[in-house]
């Protein structure tokens, strides 16, 4: 190559703001992509050194600063390692002035660093001394073993194009229409002669793994690729996929924003998509069930069915080994009905793809990155690509989701700040205090409770408390449209919810206790009216033997409880412990709080049952010989009183437990068919409770009003507690069969490969 010298442009005395609102941030990157990209081509097809300053003067002024320092990046690499004509930083800084004013550390690190790539010794050292005010920055760049390559953000080559537009052929396909472009290529609407098929083609750089990435996937809600061509003479590849004829959702979210979110309906999703359509000489489908179902719902459905179908293609992407890493509305594909896809994997990794790594063609969006996404975009971090999960995708979809429900973005704060390193590090600190408590609270809606937590969850700051995997989060957002299974799932946060929890235990026994206490005193009643004061000198025996049994069968029964309950208790109280559960402990614990009503019922029956033999022969022992009527009395009073006071535990305990306890073990993602078994099981139990809460009391009554018992106090106590049941049973009917109904929702699961349908969904 032929060395001329440029004289540079004087910058020394120009003033500008270097600061961008976020919402330029993909345009920015966009331009800074180009510059870099134009720099590089200059330096590779030029017979002179390119001028980075007349690169930058194209440019505004407020993205000047931070492209200036990827171009001296690319300057320097070429100096030191193509042509040999070294430049240090102190030069660059006395012709860019503007970057003197506050050092950027990365520019230092990539001196040092190119280099040692020319072989030349360059000892840390050197640096500190010439730049003491970087030095504790330096330091943390140089002691970072995971610093190992350049700090230059733009990592690809120069962009090649055909340069193609609509009317053009090329290999087998006819250009219709121009779809879009970004950075890696053009899409086109595109007619296939061979297969007389449309087709959306997508022309780009021959590199990259994008088409045997998404070879990968078949899902509904995943953009189907058919096949590839290369164009080697080009450099070129024709990647020819599904056509999605509505456009994207980045364009529902510019047309939507206009509408207040209170007043945004199903209807405006869709006139907003037929705009897409009758723009680009399509019409709307005349007979869709779906786009009906769809005009129905309110706009947080909307939002939620869109979010649990993206959830389960990325779920199905993750299980693949294929990450997406750059999840936002300009990468969701709509079809003319509706229903959304998953496109554009240019800077996915798939772990299952010879030779790919996880920092090929990595970037993305800014705006819509996870905290541990921006920081391993950030050279100054030690977290690299290779430690990113699915999580991060599932964050970059909250972010795209409240988007699309708000108009605008959880952190609308931020800005691009002075240069990409700054700016990647305010934007990380911003999501690392995450969401505003109060902002989620703004979020909450009839129409869809719940959508303000599962959005808070996947906008958590930290990983670890974010959805496991897209099943678990898609089942969230299909649970936020059932209302009564949100209110039973969702975590309460009132007072009685509270209490509950915190003395499980103590609550379990006073519903359990306070029953059984009102059938012992309608016993009492009885049988004293009825027996012991027809026999002589009954009275003091009796209440001998009803003092010791009721202090013997009472703590009996409590301890008994306490000890079935300390196990669960332990759990319910204790969030940590229940966090550390593993799936099948956490099912056994939904199968125990199921039934806790029922095991408190047995534990009081069964000790009544006792208790009916206990009475005749203790009045036995004390009294001597008496007639065989006491003993059928005894007996028969005290089992009729024991199953009126067993209905009743059964009944206020099972509704505690449903709506307090076992919420806290639910576990969606393996929620199954044994779960369903069981609630058919306690559903089953509660008929069964409620005839007994009704019938028992009610013929109790009415046997003695056909003998003409003389206890009229204990006849009336009787009478009531059937009215009480004959209500608890009308109500108790109606609470459970709906509880029923809403956790078995809670149930059902679909394979990743199966899609729930709408009416499944709002069923």
């Amino acid at each position: 190559m032929t060395i001329q010298r440029h004289e540079p442009m004087p910058q020394g005395t120009q003033q500008f703001s270097d600061v961008l609102p976020l919402e330029a941030a993909s345009a920015v990157w966009d331009q800074l992509s180009a510059a870099v990209e134009k720099f590089i081509t200059a330096w590779e097809e030029g017979a002179i050194v390119p001028s980075i300053a007349e690169h930058l003067a194209e440019l505004p002024d407020a993205q000047k600063r931070m492209t200036a320092i990827e171009l001296i990046k690319v300057d320097l690499e070429y100096r030191w390692l193509k042509v040999k004509e070294p430049k240090y930083m102190e030069e660059y800084f006395a012709e860019f002035s503007f970057l003197a004013r506050e050092i950027p550390v990365d520019l230092l690190y990539e001196e040092y660093h190119v280099r040692r790539q020319s072989g030349e010794t360059a000892p840390p050292l050197d640096l500190l001394k010439r730049f003491p005010n970087q030095a504790d920055e330096l330091k943390r760049l140089l002691g970072s073993s995971s610093i190992a390559q350049s700090t230059t953000l733009v990592k690809h080559g120069p962009r090649r194009s055909l340069r193609l537009v609509a009317g053009d052929k090329v290999d087998d396909f006819d250009l219709i229409a121009k779809l879009g472009e970004g950075a890696f290529g053009d899409v086109f609407l595109a007619r296939q002669r061979s297969m007389q098929r449309t087709v959306a083609l997508k022309v780009t750089a021959d590199k990259g793994a994008e088409p045997q990435t998404l070879a990968q996937l078949d899902h509904e809600n995943i953009v189907r690729v058919y096949d590839q061509r290369q164009l080697p003479e080009n450099g070129l590849r024709l990647m020819y996929m599904q056509y999605a004829a509505g456009g994207t959702l980045g364009g529902i979210v510019e047309k939507i924003r206009s509408i207040p979110p209170a007043e945004r309906t199903g209807a405006d999703y869709l006139k907003a998509l037929d705009s897409v359509l009758l723009a680009r000489g399509e019409d709307p489908p005349a007979e869709s069930p779906l786009r009906a179902k769809l005009a129905a719902m309110e706009w947080t459905q909307i939002v939620c069915w869109l979010g649990a179908r993206l959830s389960r293609a990325l779920d199905y992407a993750h299980n693949a080994g294929v990450l997406h890493r750059d999840v936002k509305p300009a990468n969701v594909l709509l079809t003319a009905e509706g229903s959304p896809k998953l496109a554009d994997f240019n800077i996915s990794f798939s772990s299952k793809l010879d030779g790919a790594t996880p920092a090929a063609y990595f970037g993305g969006s800014l705006a819509y990155m996870s905290p541990e996404q921006l920081e391993a975009c950030n050279p100054a971090h030690d977290r690299t690509p290779a430690e990113l999960d699915g999580r991060a995708d599932l964050y970059s979809l909250g972010v795209m989701l409240w988007e699309l429900l708000t108009g605008y973005r959880p952190f609308e704060d931020e800005q691009v700040e002075r240069s990409w390193g700054l700016t990647l590090e305010q934007m990380t600190m911003r999501r690392r205090r995450g969401v505003q408590t109060h902002v989620l609270r703004g979020l909450c809606c009839d129409e869809a409770p719940g959508l303000d937590i599962a959005l808070g969850r996947a906008l958590a700051p930290d990983a670890k408390d974010r959805y496991i995997d897209g099943t678990e989060m898609a089942r969230h957002f299909e649970l936020c449209l059932h209302p009564q299974t949100q209110r039973l799932i969702v975590p309460r946060e009132d007072w009685l919810h509270r209490f509950v929890v915190r003395c499980p235990e103590l609550v379990v026994l006073l519903l359990t206790i306070a029953p059984n206490g009102v059938a012992g005193l309608l016993n009492y009643l009885y049988n004293h009216k009825e027996i012991v004061e027809h026999l002589p000198g009954a009275d003091a025996v009796f209440q001998n033997v009803q003092t010791v049994i009721n202090l013997v069968m009472f703590p009996l029964g409590g301890a008994i409880g306490l000890y079935r309950l300390a196990y669960v208790g332990r759990y319910v109280r204790n969030r940590a412990k229940r966090a550390a559960l593993n799936d099948a402990a956490a099912a056994d614990l939904r199968r125990r709080t199921l039934f806790m009503g029922n095991e408190a019922s047995m534990i009081g029956l069964s000790l009544w049952v006792v208790a009916g033999f206990a009475y005749p022969i203790a009045m036995h022992v004390g009294l001597g010989d008496v007639p065989w009527q006491l003993y059928a009395h005894f007996f028969t009073s005290l089992i009729l009183c024991g199953l009126i006071a067993t209905a009743y535990p059964f009944l206020l305990v099972t509704f505690i437990s449903l709506h307090n306890y076992y919420p806290l073990f639910i576990r969606l993602r393996t929620m199954s068919r044994t779960d369903r078994d069981w609630l058919g099981k306690l559903r089953r139990l509660g008929w069964v409770y409620l005839v007994l809460a009704v019938l028992v009391p009610m013929c109790a009554a009415f046997v003695l009003l056909i003998i003409g018992s003389e206890a009229k106090l204990a006849m009336g106590l009787t009478l009531i507690g059937g009215v009480v049941g004959f209500i608890m049973a009308l109500f108790g009917a109606k609470t459970f069969q709906a509880d029923y109904e809403a956790l078995l929702v809670a149930t059902h699961q679909q394979s990743r490969e199966k899609l729930p349908s709408l009416d499944e969904t709002l069923r």
